[in-house]
């Protein structure tokens, strides 16, 4: 019985893993998250095939998408807090439907190293 709940533990991971590469994929290409399902269908991995839990939709696809960014966002802001000195840009920008948008970078200094990340609020 342990050994089929470590297989199965093991083959969730795995699925888990397979959609989250694509996700990061899809994001780091600005590819659209509905063709989120398509993307992971065609992959045809065997990881993907045999999966335990159908997360290969659209909305599923969002949700780990945002689990991820609230995840790089909380370790971004654990290194800031670290910081013994920070900066801060701020820039207002207008997109294609005139929206109004404040973008604000952080600029500080972690393990001997200078980092610029964009933040959030």
């Amino acid at each position: 019985m342990k050994e089929y709940q470590k297989k199965t533990s093991n083959n969730s991971t795995n699925y888990i893993i397979s959609l989250m590469k694509i996700i990061y994929f899809m994001a780091k290409k600005n590819h659209s998250m509905k063709n989120f399902h398509d993307l992971a269908c065609e992959l045809n991995a065997p990881d993907l095939q045999q999966g335990p839990i159908a997360y290969n939709n659209e909305k599923s696809g969002k949700e780990l998408l945002d689990a991820i960014s609230k995840t790089i966002e909380y370790d971004i802001w654990e290194e800031i807090s670290k910081s013994p000195c920070i900066g801060i840009m701020i820039d207002k920008s207008n997109d294609i439907s005139t929206s109004k948008n404040l973008i604000v970078y952080v600029s500080y200094v972690y393990q001997d190293m200078i980092k610029t990340r964009y933040v959030h609020f």
